[in-house]
Protein backbone atom coordinates (compact mmCIF):
# COMPACT_ATOMS: atom_id res chain seq x y z
CA UNK A 1 0.00 0.00 0.00
CA UNK A 2 1.41 3.67 -0.52
CA UNK A 3 3.12 4.92 2.25
CA UNK A 4 4.98 1.39 3.14
CA UNK A 5 8.56 0.38 2.65
CA UNK A 6 7.24 -2.53 -0.21
CA UNK A 7 7.22 -0.15 -2.92
CA UNK A 8 11.05 0.49 -2.67
CA UNK A 9 11.73 -3.17 -1.53
CA UNK A 10 10.64 -4.03 -4.82
CA UNK A 11 12.03 -1.67 -6.82
CA UNK A 12 15.00 -2.72 -5.51
CA UNK A 13 14.55 -6.74 -6.10
CA UNK A 14 14.04 -6.40 -9.71
CA UNK A 15 10.49 -5.03 -10.29
CA UNK A 16 10.11 -2.46 -12.98
CA UNK A 17 8.47 0.94 -11.54
CA UNK A 18 5.88 0.75 -14.69
CA UNK A 19 4.46 -1.92 -13.34
CA UNK A 20 3.94 -1.19 -9.50
CA UNK A 21 0.94 0.58 -8.70
CA UNK A 22 0.70 1.73 -5.61
CA UNK A 23 -2.98 1.87 -3.40
CA UNK A 24 -4.14 3.89 -0.14
CA UNK A 25 -7.00 1.35 1.21
CA UNK A 26 -8.34 -2.02 1.63
CA UNK A 27 -11.22 -1.20 0.11
CA UNK A 28 -8.99 0.62 -2.92
CA UNK A 29 -7.18 -3.02 -3.12
CA UNK A 30 -10.06 -4.96 -3.43
CA UNK A 31 -11.38 -2.91 -6.40
CA UNK A 32 -8.10 -3.28 -8.02
CA UNK A 33 -7.68 -6.73 -7.82
CA UNK A 34 -11.75 -6.98 -9.00
CA UNK A 35 -10.46 -5.43 -12.35
CA UNK A 36 -7.64 -7.37 -12.47
CA UNK A 37 -4.68 -6.29 -14.25
CA UNK A 38 -5.58 -6.24 -17.77
CA UNK A 39 -8.69 -3.35 -16.80
CA UNK A 40 -6.92 -0.82 -15.51
CA UNK A 41 -6.42 -3.26 -12.18
CA UNK A 42 -4.18 -5.23 -10.39
CA UNK A 43 -3.29 -9.18 -10.16
CA UNK A 44 -1.85 -9.51 -7.04
CA UNK A 45 -1.42 -7.13 -3.75
CA UNK A 46 2.47 -7.35 -2.10
CA UNK A 47 2.40 -5.36 1.64
CA UNK A 48 3.57 -6.12 5.00
CA UNK A 49 2.10 -9.50 6.53
CA UNK A 50 0.05 -7.55 8.99
CA UNK A 51 -1.83 -5.76 6.51
CA UNK A 52 -2.19 -8.73 4.53
CA UNK A 53 -3.73 -10.50 7.30
CA UNK A 54 -6.19 -7.98 7.67
CA UNK A 55 -7.14 -7.40 4.52
CA UNK A 56 -7.50 -11.37 3.76
CA UNK A 57 -9.64 -11.38 6.95
CA UNK A 58 -11.96 -8.95 5.29
CA UNK A 59 -12.16 -10.50 1.86
CA UNK A 60 -11.96 -13.98 3.29
CA UNK A 61 -14.27 -15.42 0.71
CA UNK A 62 -12.58 -13.28 -2.57
CA UNK A 63 -9.22 -13.79 -1.99
CA UNK A 64 -6.13 -15.86 -0.35
CA UNK A 65 -2.50 -15.16 1.01
CA UNK A 66 0.51 -17.04 -0.22
CA UNK A 67 4.07 -16.66 1.08
CA UNK A 68 5.89 -14.64 2.60
CA UNK A 69 8.07 -14.52 -0.68
CA UNK A 70 10.05 -11.96 0.34
CA UNK A 71 11.56 -11.59 3.46
CA UNK A 72 12.32 -8.80 5.52
CA UNK A 73 14.23 -7.86 8.61
CA UNK A 74 10.87 -6.60 10.45
CA UNK A 75 10.80 -4.46 13.08
CA UNK A 76 12.91 -3.20 16.06
CA UNK A 77 13.67 -1.26 18.87
CA UNK A 78 15.97 1.61 19.08
CA UNK A 79 16.77 2.96 22.35
CA UNK A 80 20.22 5.04 23.61
CA UNK A 81 22.47 2.70 25.22
CA UNK A 82 22.52 1.76 28.76
CA UNK A 83 18.70 2.93 29.09
CA UNK A 84 17.00 1.71 31.94
CA UNK A 85 14.31 0.81 29.65
CA UNK A 86 16.62 -2.06 27.66
CA UNK A 87 15.40 -4.75 30.05
CA UNK A 88 12.15 -4.01 30.46
CA UNK A 89 11.34 -3.26 26.79
CA UNK A 90 13.25 -6.86 25.86
CA UNK A 91 11.03 -8.78 28.34
CA UNK A 92 7.93 -7.11 27.73
CA UNK A 93 8.86 -7.61 23.59
CA UNK A 94 9.82 -11.39 24.59
CA UNK A 95 6.44 -11.97 27.08
CA UNK A 96 4.01 -10.46 24.38
CA UNK A 97 5.87 -13.21 21.43
CA UNK A 98 6.22 -16.06 23.37
CA UNK A 99 3.26 -15.90 25.21
CA UNK A 100 -0.32 -16.55 24.76
CA UNK A 101 -1.07 -12.66 24.35
CA UNK A 102 -0.01 -12.70 20.58
CA UNK A 103 -2.19 -15.08 19.97
CA UNK A 104 -4.86 -13.52 21.54
CA UNK A 105 -4.49 -10.46 19.16
CA UNK A 106 -4.18 -12.12 16.35
CA UNK A 107 -7.36 -14.40 16.54
CA UNK A 108 -9.15 -10.94 17.65
CA UNK A 109 -7.87 -8.68 14.88
CA UNK A 110 -6.85 -11.24 11.77
CA UNK A 111 -8.91 -14.09 12.27
CA UNK A 112 -11.80 -14.57 9.54
CA UNK A 113 -15.53 -14.54 10.52
CA UNK A 114 -17.62 -17.49 10.59
CA UNK A 115 -19.37 -16.41 7.63
CA UNK A 116 -15.99 -17.72 5.67
CA UNK A 117 -15.64 -20.66 4.50
CA UNK A 118 -13.05 -22.14 2.70
CA UNK A 119 -13.11 -20.72 -1.00
CA UNK A 120 -14.01 -23.90 -3.21
CA UNK A 121 -12.48 -22.51 -5.65
CA UNK A 122 -8.74 -23.37 -4.86
CA UNK A 123 -7.25 -25.96 -5.67
CA UNK A 124 -6.27 -29.01 -2.93
CA UNK A 125 -2.86 -30.22 -2.98
CA UNK A 126 -4.07 -33.35 -1.49
CA UNK A 127 -3.43 -36.68 -3.32
CA UNK A 128 -6.83 -38.96 -3.72
CA UNK A 129 -7.89 -41.83 -5.55
CA UNK A 130 -8.56 -39.75 -8.50
CA UNK A 131 -5.22 -38.91 -8.56
CA UNK A 132 -3.95 -42.72 -9.28
CA UNK A 133 -6.54 -43.13 -12.39
CA UNK A 134 -4.01 -43.52 -15.09
CA UNK A 135 -2.03 -46.26 -12.42
CA UNK A 136 -5.13 -48.31 -12.19
CA UNK A 137 -5.86 -48.10 -16.09
CA UNK A 138 -2.82 -49.09 -16.70
CA UNK A 139 -2.98 -52.13 -14.23
CA UNK A 140 -6.18 -53.38 -15.54
CA UNK A 141 -5.33 -53.02 -19.13
CA UNK A 142 -2.34 -55.14 -18.36
CA UNK A 143 -3.72 -58.29 -16.16
CA UNK A 144 -6.93 -58.52 -18.69
CA UNK A 145 -3.91 -58.52 -21.43
CA UNK A 146 -1.84 -61.28 -19.04
CA UNK A 147 -5.41 -62.93 -18.28
CA UNK A 148 -6.03 -63.25 -22.40
CA UNK A 149 -2.75 -64.35 -23.36
CA UNK A 150 -2.61 -66.97 -21.00
CA UNK A 151 -6.06 -68.38 -21.69
CA UNK A 152 -5.46 -68.28 -25.35
CA UNK A 153 -1.92 -70.33 -25.04
CA UNK A 154 -3.90 -72.70 -22.68
CA UNK A 155 -6.26 -73.40 -24.91
CA UNK A 156 -4.33 -73.85 -27.95
CA UNK A 157 -1.89 -76.61 -26.07
CA UNK A 158 -4.96 -78.52 -25.01
CA UNK A 159 -7.57 -78.01 -27.69
CA UNK A 160 -6.32 -81.47 -28.95
CA UNK A 161 -7.60 -82.80 -26.09
CA UNK A 162 -11.45 -81.07 -27.33
CA UNK A 163 -10.82 -83.13 -30.71
CA UNK A 164 -10.97 -86.22 -29.08
CA UNK A 165 -13.32 -88.60 -29.91
CA UNK A 166 -15.03 -88.51 -25.97
CA UNK A 167 -15.34 -84.87 -26.58
CA UNK A 168 -16.41 -84.54 -30.27
CA UNK A 169 -20.24 -84.42 -29.85
CA UNK A 170 -20.07 -83.66 -26.54
CA UNK A 171 -22.18 -80.23 -25.49
CA UNK A 172 -20.32 -76.60 -24.79
CA UNK A 173 -21.61 -77.13 -21.47
CA UNK A 174 -18.97 -80.80 -21.08
CA UNK A 175 -16.46 -79.27 -23.09
CA UNK A 176 -16.18 -76.27 -20.63
CA UNK A 177 -15.70 -78.36 -17.64
CA UNK A 178 -13.35 -80.84 -19.41
CA UNK A 179 -11.13 -77.83 -20.37
CA UNK A 180 -11.40 -76.99 -16.37
CA UNK A 181 -10.65 -80.16 -15.66
CA UNK A 182 -7.89 -80.40 -17.19
CA UNK A 183 -6.53 -76.76 -15.90
CA UNK A 184 -7.12 -77.95 -12.04
CA UNK A 185 -5.15 -81.03 -13.27
CA UNK A 186 -1.46 -81.19 -11.96
CA UNK A 187 1.26 -80.63 -14.33
CA UNK A 188 3.20 -83.85 -13.89
CA UNK A 189 6.46 -82.25 -15.62
CA UNK A 190 6.31 -79.53 -12.91
CA UNK A 191 9.72 -79.50 -10.92
CA UNK A 192 7.84 -79.03 -7.88
CA UNK A 193 5.89 -82.19 -8.69
CA UNK A 194 9.25 -84.28 -9.74
CA UNK A 195 10.69 -83.10 -6.32
CA UNK A 196 8.43 -84.35 -4.37
CA UNK A 197 7.67 -87.70 -6.60
CA UNK A 198 11.09 -88.24 -6.05
CA UNK A 199 11.20 -87.94 -2.18
CA UNK A 200 8.10 -89.82 -1.69
CA UNK A 201 9.60 -92.70 -3.92
CA UNK A 202 13.02 -93.23 -2.35
CA UNK A 203 11.03 -92.85 1.16
CA UNK A 204 9.21 -96.02 -0.02
CA UNK A 205 12.06 -98.21 -1.48
CA UNK A 206 13.99 -97.23 2.02
CA UNK A 207 10.81 -98.23 3.93
CA UNK A 208 10.67 -101.54 1.30
CA UNK A 209 14.17 -102.59 1.89
CA UNK A 210 14.08 -102.30 5.83
CA UNK A 211 10.73 -104.41 6.38
CA UNK A 212 11.57 -107.05 3.29
CA UNK A 213 12.51 -110.38 5.04
CA UNK A 214 14.37 -112.11 1.83
CA UNK A 215 17.28 -109.14 2.74
CA UNK A 216 21.23 -110.12 2.44
CA UNK A 217 21.46 -110.42 5.64
CA UNK A 218 23.83 -112.62 7.66
CA UNK A 219 22.10 -115.61 9.33
CA UNK A 220 21.51 -116.28 12.57
CA UNK A 221 24.55 -119.04 14.26
CA UNK A 222 21.17 -120.33 15.77
CA UNK A 223 19.32 -121.62 12.47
Amino acid sequence: MQGSFVYELLKDIGFEESKLKAVNSMEESDEALSKGSGRGGIAAVIDETPNMKLFVAKYCSKYTMIGPIFKTDGFGFVLPKRSPLLCDVSQAVLNVTEGEKIMKIENRWFSQGSHCEDNPTVSNNSLGLESFWGLFLIAGVASILALVIFAVSFLHNNWHILNHAEYSRASKWRRVRAMFEIFDDKDLSSHNFKSSRERDGSAGVQDEVKASPNSNWPGSPFS
